[in-house]
């Protein structure tokens, strides 16, 4: 459930860096399509600044989405690890029972008889509250 959720996140991402590069490369179009007639040449400084702040934005932009693809990456093989460590330890466990399940049953018998003694406990403390 986990990894599916990671494995969509990640298909985001990389469905976002996509359209950034359609972006970045619409942009460099534009560059190339700019006027270059003298009168209009401070207002195509100005269009030139704002498209180079765009691209910076962008490759900031894209460092970060790396940044996140790193971190599921690493998240997504930590919780593979951490779900194989507890099947290994869940199999361990299952196989001290069986081994011996005498002694797993006297100890459930007495962890139980003290959780009824504690829910007994609550409910007596409720009544008098």
């Amino acid at each position: 459930m986990i990894t599916n959720a990671l494995d969509e996140m990640e298909k985001s991402v990389e469905s976002a860096n996509m359209q950034i590069s359609n972006l970045s490369q619409k942009l460099i179009q534009v560059e190339r399509t700019l006027p270059e007639d003298l009168e209009e040449q401070a207002t195509v400084m100005e269009l030139l600044e704002s498209v180079t702040e765009v691209k910076h934005d962008y490759e900031n932009l894209r460092k970060d989405l790396k940044e996140v693809q790193q971190l599921q990456r690493e998240m997504t093989h930590s919780l593979r690890y951490q779900l194989r460590s507890m099947s290994q330890t869940f199999e361990i466990l299952k196989k001290k029972i069986e081994a011996n399940p005498a002694q797993y049953s006297n100890a459930l018998q007495q962890h139980q008889h003290h959780v009824n003694q504690t829910n007994s406990q609550i409910q007596a403390n409720s009544k008098i509250h």
